[in-house]
């Protein structure tokens, strides 16, 4: 589902298209992007391990983190680095 930042982003109602309606045919920045992670719960990330320090552009780096659940509702994460 993609919210819009304000109403003027949206197509005239008239207009059945879908340009402008969902993240695939958005032009605009959204009020969140595709994958924000919005939910129901709440997550807290622990034990943060990067495998070095430093990289070089173009190096791959691993890492692990452990992910919990602390909210009230049953959910699941997916942790999204950028």
């Amino acid at each position: 589902m993609t919210f819009p930042k304000s109403l003027d982003q949206l197509p005239p109602f008239e207009d059945y298209g879908m340009a402008g309606r969902t993240y695939r045919y958005m032009t605009q920045e959204p009020l969140y992007p595709f994958g924000f992670g919005l939910s129901y719960s709440h997550f807290e990330y622990t034990k943060l391990i990067l495998e070095k320090s430093t990289v070089q552009a173009g190096e791959n780096l691993s890492v692990s983190v452990t992910v919990s659940n602390v909210g009230k509702c049953a959910a699941a994460e997916v942790v999204q680095f950028y």
